[in-house]
């Protein structure tokens, strides 16, 4: 058994030190009494917890695309993220030496550029507090006089650094990449782990349309008497060019068009420019003989009637489309019938 000072009305507080995240000074007894009696312990608990536990920090899953030809030392990719998790306060006041030290980092030895080895070869990763210039690992040493200690969510700067050569197909980064140890490394008190995985794969091409402007003439259009009748579609297409990708990397390319005069509109008709005075009819655009529905000029994913056009690495293909007029009421008013819908493409 050791005995501590149970703490009481006199009270006074111990010069304390701080870690990267928050030590808490420890309450000492001075003079005043009573004393009581606890069995030491030989770890640190959760407040209120009387088991020895640790606590788990989570970063959200991404995707991230690489180049594998860079230079080693090269950082193939930046990011912050925020730490999701509960705070969590540890007392040591029965703990012979009490929290001793912190060390935030991994136990194994830490690599060249400040890095520790990834579940991907070649690739090591690097972390630190974004609020703070030292990568880990981290070390504190608190001697006997800290006996509290609270660990509070982060945002954390990761980096994935070139160390060596990288299989070409890519892998997955997950599980746990880092934490926090307390007592000369002895007690793991906080776990950092990727949620979901972090996707490694070739960097894809960067593609941009040389098309920027097309016009399907029609010339002069006579109609059938009924309603939903079509005339022959006019073919034309848009023309992208894509470059840059590293080893293979691909871009799926997504496609909406939206309507000039009704942005609104989410069918399968434009409306017609009102300065042409003709009426009863309208123009479809047509995929693969299909007609296009339209949606908001937005390159976001899975925005309304985005469509999948193709799968694409380097070099420049077409997307063939045609266009047509369709009647739309039994009274016509002749003149000029005008359409005109943009296009905005995503790569995703």
């Amino acid at each position: 058994m050791e005995v501590y000072g149970y703490v009481s009305h006199c009270l006074r507080r111990a010069s304390h030190r701080y870690t990267r995240f928050a030590v808490l000074s420890a309450l000492m007894l001075t003079s005043c009494f009573p004393l009581v009696a606890r069995a030491a312990l030989d770890y640190c608990s959760p407040m209120g917890v009387g088991t020895a536990t640790k606590n788990i920090y989570n970063l959200s899953g991404y995707n991230s695309h690489i180049d594998p030809d860079v230079p080693v030392g090269t950082t193939l990719h930046s990011q912050t993220s925020l730490l999701n998790g509960d705070s969590l306060h540890f007392e040591c006041m029965y703990v012979p030496g009490g929290i001793q030290s912190v060390m935030h980092g991994r136990l194994e030895p830490v690599g060249a550029y400040n890095t520790w080895p990834s579940s991907v070869p070649g690739i090591g990763i690097r972390m630190r507090e974004l609020d703070v210039s030292s990568w880990w690992p981290i070390y504190d040493d608190l001697g006997n006089s800290a006996r509290m200690i609270s660990f509070l969510p982060k945002t954390m700067l990761i980096e994935f650094v070139k160390t060596g050569n990288i299989d070409l197909n890519g892998g997955v980064i997950q599980g746990e990449i880092g934490g926090i140890w307390l007592r000369k490394n002895t007690q793991q008190v906080v776990s950092i782990r990727i949620l979901g995985g972090i996707q490694i794969r070739p960097k894809p091409p960067v593609c941009t349309v040389t098309t920027k402007s097309i016009t399907v003439p029609f010339g002069q259009i006579q109609f059938p008497s009924n309603v939903g009748s079509v005339t022959l579609a006019r073919p034309f297409d848009i023309t992208v060019k894509c470059t840059g990708s590293a080893h293979g990397g691909v871009s799926n390319v997504y496609m909406t068009m939206t309507d000039v005069q009704k942005p609104s509109n989410r069918g399968d008709q434009l409306a017609l420019d009102p300065k042409g005075g003709a009426t009863g009819v309208a123009v479809q655009i047509l995929n693969n003989g299909t007609p296009v529905k339209f949606g908001a000029d937005s390159n976001a994913p899975g925005n309304t009637n985005q469509w999948f056009v193709r799968q694409t690495g380097d070099g420049t293909f077409n997307i063939p489309l045609s266009a047509r007029y369709i009647r739309t009421a039994a009274q016509m008013q002749p003149g000029v019938a005008n359409a005109a819908a943009t296009f905005t493409m995503s790569y995703q």
